[in-house]
């Protein structure tokens, strides 16, 4: 069997590389950076692994579990069942508790939390139900109108639930409430709904030691050629084909030319729209459509505290309102071998950060961070600021399900992996990484002739009509509860 050529060692590539792998395929796995993981990865840091940025997994990432359980890492993990807000300046360490925020279960203890005035809240959960009832024959609709739209249309919206969807799209999923369709918060919805308990689980350790680095060893194991610091510099084709690929080794600034059988290219779409020359364009044009997808970056900051700060809770804060939209855990809490405070932050919202240096974005969380919790710039033993200017986030934008790329391509012998590429999860994810490197993987597959038996997992959702049949018996309450926020009272 032919060797096959995976360029991008992120999550789609090594997903694919170990599909095929397993398959008894011949696989050479080629990566620019020095390490595998590519934005689920983690930086070496003197001794330590700094990830891209924090990571959740919730349950409804079944092939992802399904690798995990593979790897027999299952207890590098622990469940995650609450999250914390503070909602305001001043308030900690009074803060908000929410559990198992898209479980229905929980709702009326949620509705009691204080994160919205009690019939806000209420209504809140009645959007929910009101967006997953929606059916399938209005996906192009909803595909095409923004979540934050959707809600603003109904008769029972508020400024807050507004603002809610928009504090937890952005944190969750690294887009704003305006510009991410209803038709893929609609898909998420449903499979958090299900899959509600735990919310998610999270890493006991670092993304590198803790679940890179077992990945990467079984791909070893299994016989795949790993080559690090390669960049792809150029694809050559031939009529409807891929002849060769140019790579260069970063190191020795070598450039050789690899002639491809097979080649799946599982890197970020501003890297491939690069590649795409006179030649590409002619033989594949429907791949320049990736050029219309939008990308932001997430920027990530560590800070690690010379001692403990009390009142920090053990999972996932949120700042509500927050100039940069910051999120954080305290992973001293969690990881072992740390006795201070120790803060992964994600900061969702940077425009007015990408132009500065590291150490002025860096002092512009901290400060924004102060007015929320209380620790004076001593008490700062050191930080660890990654803007990912050059390493954005596809966002999920209205309007983009037409210009996703499916995994096979014009090229007959070009396969694409990536979270951006058409999936049933639909949104930018470590589990939409994972699904486009097996579907790549088994497209490639079909195309030989061989059966690979690459079972792609779908999670499970409720009936729809569970949904309609709850908007119908909850009505009478909706129209009280937005009766009473019009009247003021709660």
């Amino acid at each position: 069997m032919k060797e096959v050529i995976i360029i991008g060692g992120g999550l789609g590539g090594m997903a694919a590389a170990l599909a095929l792998l397993m398959q008894g395929f011949k696989v050479s796995l080629f990566e620019s950076n020095y390490r595998l993981g590519g934005k689920a990865g983690a930086e070496k840091k003197d001794e330590n692994y700094e990830d891209h940025g924090f990571h959740i997994f919730p349950t409804w990432y079944v092939n992802i579990f399904k690798i995990i359980n593979e790897l027999e890492i299952q207890d590098n993990f622990i469940d995650v069942n609450s999250f914390h807000q503070i909602r305001k300046k001043g308030e900690f360490p009074n803060l908000v508790k929410i559990q198992n925020f898209t479980s229905f279960k929980f709702a009326l203890k949620n509705i009691m939390s204080g994160a919205l005035p009690k019939a806000e809240m209420f209504l809140y959960y009645y959007s929910v139900a009101d967006l997953l009832s929606q059916p399938y024959r209005r996906r192009a609709f909803l595909d095409q109108l923004s979540v934050n739209g959707f809600i603003r249309s109904r008769f029972y919206r508020t400024e807050r639930i507004s603002l809610q969807y928009q504090d937890l799209l952005l944190k969750f999923i690294s887009v704003p409430s305006y510009r991410v369709s209803a038709m893929t918060t609609k898909i998420m919805l449903g499979f958090w709904v299900k899959h509600s308990i735990p919310m998610h689980k999270i890493l006991k350790g670092d993304m590198e030691r803790f679940f890179i680095q077992p990945f990467s060893q079984k791909l070893k194991e299994l016989g795949c050629k790993i080559v690090l610091s390669s960049d792809l510099e150029k694809i050559d084709v031939d009529g409807s084909r891929i002849k060769s690929v140019s790579i260069r080794n970063l190191k020795s600034k070598k450039l050789d030319r690899i002639e491809v059988d097979k080649l799946i290219l599982a890197i970020p779409p501003e890297k491939i729209s690069n590649l795409i020359d006179d030649d590409v364009f002619t033989s594949a044009p429907q791949l320049a459509k990736i050029n219309n997808l939008g990308n932001e970056p997430m920027a990530a900051l560590n800070i690690y505290f010379k001692g403990k700060i009390n009142g920090i809770p053990k999972y996932h804060v949120n700042l509500i309102n927050s100039k940069y939209s910051i999120t954080f855990i305290d992973v001293s809490q969690i990881w072992d071998n740390l006795n201070n405070t120790v803060l992964n932050i994600i900061a969702s919202e940077i425009g007015k950060l990408k132009t500065l240096s590291d150490r002025k974005a860096t002092s512009e969380i901290i400060e924004e961070l102060r007015l929320f919790i209380p620790f004076e710039n001593a008490d700062i033993e050191k930080t660890f600021y990654q803007s990912h200017v050059n390493e954005p986030l596809v966002t999920n934008d209205v309007g983009s399900w037409h210009y996703r790329p499916y995994a096979s391509t014009e090229l007959k012998n070009l396969y694409l992996a990536g979270a951006y590429c058409r999936n049933h999860i639909d949104m930018t994810s470590m589990e939409g990484a994972v699904i486009s490197g097996l579907s790549a993987a088994k497209k490639l597959g079909e195309d030989i002739g061989i059966d690979l038996k690459i079972n792609i997992q779908k999670p499970k959702v409720y009936p729809r009509i569970l949904f309609v049949l709850g908007k119908i018996i909850l009505f009478p309450l909706v129209v009280f509860a937005k009766i009473a926020v019009l009247l003021g009272k709660d």
